[in-house]
C-alpha cells in the first residue's frame, strides 16, 4: 500500500492570506530554516471504514466537564480534550517525531525559550473560520493564566 495514495496534507497555498508575504508563511512560502516533518509512516489503516460510533468507558467520573480551573486536571478531561481539540504540533506514536496538526512548519530558537510556528492556512473551525495566530494565542493564555 502506498500511503501517497492517501494525501493527508492539501496544497498548502490553499487557503493562504494573500496579505501575509511569503517569508512570514503566506502564499509561497517554502520554510527555509524552518522543521516540518510530512513523511512519516502511516498511523492506522487508510482502509478503515469511516463513519460509525465508537463506545468508550469511563472509569471514574470527573468532578467536573471544565477544560480549564479546578479539578479539570483528570484522565478522563485529558481523554476528552484530545478528541475534541487539535494541537500546534503532535508526536508520531512509534517514532516520537514532531508531526503537523495546525503548524505545519516550526522553528525552536537555540535557547529553547523561543517556539514560532506557522499555522496551516488550510485549518479551519467547523464552521469554515479560518484558524488564526491570535486564536492560538488566546488559547494559550487562556490555559495558562
Amino acid at each position: 500500500m502506498n500511503k501517497d495514495d492517501y494525501p493527508i496534507f492539501p496544497d498548502a497555498d490553499a487557503g493562504a492570506d494573500p496579505a501575509v508575504p511569503a517569508e512570514q508563511g503566506g502564499k509561497g512560502f517554502t520554510g527555509e530554516g524552518w522543521e516540518t516533518n510530512t513523511k512519516f509512516d502511516l498511523i492506522g489503516d487508510p482502509r478503515a471504514v469511516k463513519g460509525g460510533t465508537i463506545r468508550d468507558v469511563i472509569v471514574d467520573f470527573p468532578g467536573t466537564l471544565r477544560m480549564a480551573g479546578p479539578e479539570w486536571n483528570t484522565s478522563v478531561n485529558y481523554t476528552i480534550a484530545g478528541l475534541v481539540y487539535e494541537s500546534l504540533l503532535t508526536l508520531h506514536p512509534t517514532t516520537l517525531e514532531y508531526m503537523p496538526v495546525l503548524a505545519t512548519h516550526w522553528k525552536i530558537e537555540p535557547d529553547k525559550l523561543t517556539y514560532r510556528f506557522r499555522i496551516d492556512p488550510n485549518a479551519r473551525y467547523s464552521d469554515g473560520t479560518p484558524v488564526t495566530a491570535e486564536d492560538v494565542v488566546a488559547t494559550w493564555k487562556f490555559l495558562t493564566d
